[in-house]
């Protein structure tokens, strides 16, 4: 096929191996599994190919390295690991600078945390298919259990619905939806653990598949046994899998037994990590209750190159009509800016309404919504383009870059308050309550305020940049709390007055066009 042959040319051209060297190569593509390196499939130093393997080579290079960039799950992973005395993924280090140190907590709670797909079994499946018909055909049963394990994943999928969606586990007198179906996976998982005795040493392959087996075995009885009570359990659904999940309620404990074990100057970055100029919240989820902190000014002149409007009159973002007011307001200015705009929603469901609506009452307005193309894809089309409509949910409120005139209104629905119907959520909001504290002051304010710094950052990304700011959502004005995301955010300009947010985009537009001729 066309991917496995860009693959293979690949491989004679690359030097670093990494697969994103590619652009139309998808984890979704068959292939993937075959060429890339994870922690199921690496054969360790028994590979053919362990001296020539790229994931090695710059794992050594990594070692010799002066200065090592890298992002935060290998730096989870090597922390992990040497935690646990397994070895290490990278040197030792004086200094470690933590860029973009908001989304740490949570990258932290998956290191300390336990998963297993459905994904991961189809693989184990397949892998364990081929190793078995080139090493151990003659022994019998094994085809049947996979055949066994295939059937249970499916019917197990079937049992969720096609929605994806999260599922809280409680361990009841009543059976939760799918618990028969998970129990049917990990009994197919022993009888597949069984049938494997006479595969044992034969193959480093085999051997590899039949750890795996083990090692999803002893998740499933983790999952469906009591549990820790510092844990939340939860089942997330998606179009065509499902994974179960662990991950420990609180992660500041087991980070604070890190930071002991490995003294160096840990310095943690970022934009949005204030919430009304005190850092209290992130030095406590983070285990550093009296670590040393700083506030710097943006270098950016909010004042006087930005400014956000409230419309007044909008219904609240729990009223059937707020998404279509959403659209209104946005239809009214993106035909003044001309487009150049990002439309950023709280859920799919807002954004898919709005996407069909802008269709409608837009149909020459170059439109760009996630999921109809890879990220990268939208964004480089969105900049290239320079007017374009671009609408996107969470993965769009942050790690977006687009400087310049090709960005110059932002449009936000609602505050980004975590759903609380979320299992993770609504078990550290129980928490909370239950050491009788304030889960929406200590939780789940301080959260969307760094949510919203996080959409509001997509605007100004350079000294030059200018543009408007418009967030539909009544409580900003309306609740008290809102003062507290008002006083989080850079020094902006508010306006309730229409004509005046008009007035400011006509005069951004003049100034780009007089720059521009």
């Amino acid at each position: 096929c066309e991917v496995f042959d860009a693959v293979v040319l690949l491989s004679k051209l690359t030097k670093c191996g990494d697969v994103t060297e590619l652009d139309s190569f998808r984890e979704s593509s068959a292939v993937w599994r075959l060429v890339t390196s994870t922690v199921e499939n690496c054969l360790g130093q028994k590979c053919a190919f362990w001296d020539d393997c790229h994931l090695v080579k710059a794992r050594r290079a990594a070692q010799d390295a002066d200065i090592v960039v890298i992002n935060h799950h290998l730096m989870l992973a090597d922390l992990v690991l040497k935690e646990e005395g397994f070895g290490e993924l990278l040197p030792g280090a004086d200094i470690v600078i933590v860029d973009e140190a908001h989304q740490f907590p949570e990258t932290a709670a998956q290191h300390f945390g336990v998963s297993v797909s459905s994904r991961q079994l189809r693989d184990l499946v397949q892998d364990m298919k081929s190793e078995y018909l080139q090493s151990a055909g003659d022994v019998p049963g094994v085809p049947d259990r996979l055949e066994e394990l295939e059937a249970a994943l499916k019917t197990c999928r079937d049992a969720f619905g096609k929605v994806s969606k999260r599922i809280a586990w409680q361990c009841t007198d009543e059976p939760e939806t799918g618990e028969k179906q998970l129990e049917a996976i990990r009994f197919a998982l022993q009888n597949l653990l069984e049938s494997s005795d006479g595969l044992r040493n034969r193959a480093r392959g085999l051997d590899n598949c039949i750890e795996r087996a083990e090692r999803f075995h002893d998740r499933f009885e983790d999952f469906l046994g009591s549990g820790d009570e510092n844990d939340v359990r939860w089942i997330e659904t998606y179009t065509t899998g499902f994974s179960l999940n662990t991950v420990p309620l609180d992660t500041a404990g087991k980070l604070a037994t890190i930071w002991e074990s490995h003294p160096a100057s840990w310095i943690f970055t970022s934009a949005s990590l204030a919430v009304n100029n005190d850092l209290g919240h992130f030095r406590a989820r983070i285990g550093m209750p009296d670590a040393e902190t700083a506030i710097l000014d943006s270098p950016f002149d909010y004042a006087n190159n930005t400014l956000l409007y409230l419309p007044e009159n909008l219904p609240g973002p729990g009223e059937d009509e707020h998404t279509e007011s959403v659209v209104q307001v946005a239809n009214q200015f993106i035909d003044i800016a001309g487009g150049g705009t990002f439309l950023l929603f709280t859920s799919y469901r807002a954004m898919n309404y709005a996407a069909q609506r802008l269709e409608e009452i837009r149909p020459d307005t170059h439109l760009l919504v996630q999921k109809s193309a890879p990220k990268n894809s939208l964004l480089e089309e969105f900049r290239n383009h320079g007017n374009a409509v671009l609408l996107g949910t969470t993965s769009f409120w942050e790690g977006v870059d687009v400087k310049g005139t090709a960005l110059r209104l932002v449009v936000i629905d609602k505050l980004p308050f975590a759903s609380p119907g979320d299992p993770l959520t609504a078990a550290k909001i129980e928490a909370c309550r239950q050491r009788g504290g304030n889960p929406f002051a200590e939780f789940q304010l301080p959260q969307a305020v760094i949510g919203l710094k996080q959409g509001i950052g997509r605007l100004i990304r350079d000294a030059d940049d200018h543009g408007l700011f418009i967030i539909c959502d009544p409580r900003l004005v309306t609740k008290s709390y809102g003062k507290v995301f008002l006083g989080s955010l850079p020094p902006i300009p508010v306006t309730r007055d229409p004509q005046k947010a008009e007035q400011f985009m006509l005069q951004l537009n003049q100034t780009e066009r007089k720059q521009s001729a």
